[in-house]
């Protein structure tokens, strides 16, 4: 169904030129043929044997990529760091130790990790930098249908729901299909009022994690779409299991966007009375987004046409989760379409795109 809105590793060179590294034999090797002999492996930097004529370290070019290094022939080849490329002579992945003595063509190929600066081998030519990149970027949405979701939205001609369902179409139109994308709404079960009930969250409600394919983006937008309004606000458990569920996907490369115009009315475990009356310290979901930021996963804090009541603890959890625009003060950390709509939606697509 489509609704419409109302409102890598990618970069490898080569350097030239014929350098010697700084690790060198004590006595001249044999005159390599076709380039070399390939040189013995070593480690931090220390290379043995082969190489051109007179030199005694490397090979035609060595790589060495996360502080350790190996010879090779015309190209020698690496793994365990980005790319490294050695050209005159091979580059230092992940900021390692160095490459080879200069070859005719040597070069490195870095692998899943490692700089993404320039390397220069230890007295060799500097290799060209290996991009370190995290893509696609995983996003996971977790947004507040609670009662207050119905009221009227400032400046607009409805509800604060109905800005957000033409908000989130223009959202997941607008982001890159490799993107991927998951989802989930809360309250997901009828609990107002109800004292630290048994269950107040359903963890099965959800919409998987996929690249943002047409199917997805159109079930993700039904999603949206077919929610019920009602009920109060357990943000922690909606917001543990969001993390949790994106941690498993995507450890290392993830943002949580958490929607809201509430603070929470229960603690995590279905702690509290329920009621918007008497809403629980969000001190607790704060710490865990510092946490989670210290993993590598950030939260983006979406303050829904919030209040002096809910902006400073929104904004807490911008500036924990490493979202915070730089040089924020107050409570104005968070992104609110009081504050700014289209600023809105450039952060989160700023937040989707590849992670340098």
């Amino acid at each position: 169904m489509h609704r419409s809105s109302t409102l890598g590793w990618a970069l490898v060179a080569t350097a030239t030129g014929a350098l010697m590294l700084g690790c060198t034999g004590n006595d001249d090797g044999g005159v390599g043929s076709a380039g070399g002999s390939p040189g013995g492996a070593g480690t931090g930097g220390s290379i043995t044997a082969g190489g051109s004529a007179g030199v005694s370290s490397g090979g035609d070019a060595g790589a060495g990529t996360g502080g350790s290094m190996t010879a090779g022939g015309s190209a020698g080849v690496s793994s365990g760091g980005a790319a490294g490329v050695g050209g005159a002579a091979g580059a230092a992945g992940g900021g390692g130790s160095a490459g080879g003595v200069a070859g005719s063509s040597g070069g490195s190929l870095g692998g899943s990790s490692g700089a993404s600066a320039a390397g220069a081998g230890a007295g060799g030519a500097a290799g060209s930098a290996g991009v370190s990149g995290n893509c696609p970027t995983t996003l996971f949405i977790a947004f507040d249908s609670s009662a207050s979701m119905a009221e009227e939205a400032p400046g607009t001609n409805g509800s604060k729901f109905e800005a957000l369902q033409d908000f989130m179409v223009t959202l997941l139109e607008s982001l890159p299909s490799s993107t991927r994308v998951g989802m989930l709404v809360y309250p997901n079960m009828e609990t107002v009022g109800e004292p630290d009930p048994e269950e107040c969250f359903d963890p099965t409600a959800i919409f998987p994690i996929a690249p943002l394919s047409p199917n997805q983006r159109d079930g993700l937008v039904d999603m949206v779409f077919e929610a019920n309004l009602g009920g109060t606000s357990p943000t922690h458990d909606a917001y543990a299991h969001s993390l949790s569920t994106l941690e498993l996907d995507s450890p290392t490369n993830g943002v949580v966007v958490l929607i809201t115009d509430s603070v929470p009315t229960y603690s995590l475990g279905c702690i509290g009375a329920g009621l918007n009356t008497e809403p629980v310290d969000p001190a607790p979901i704060v710490a865990e987004a510092e946490a989670a930021y210290a993993r590598g996963i950030r939260t983006a804090a979406v303050g829904w046409f919030t209040s002096d009541l809910e902006r400073p603890w929104l904004s807490r959890l911008a500036v924990a989760g490493g979202t915070a625009p730089p040089g924020c003060t107050g409570d104005t950390c968070h992104l609110d379409p009081l504050i700014d709509m289209e600023n809105l939606l450039s952060s989160l697509q700023e937040l989707s795109a590849c992670e340098p």
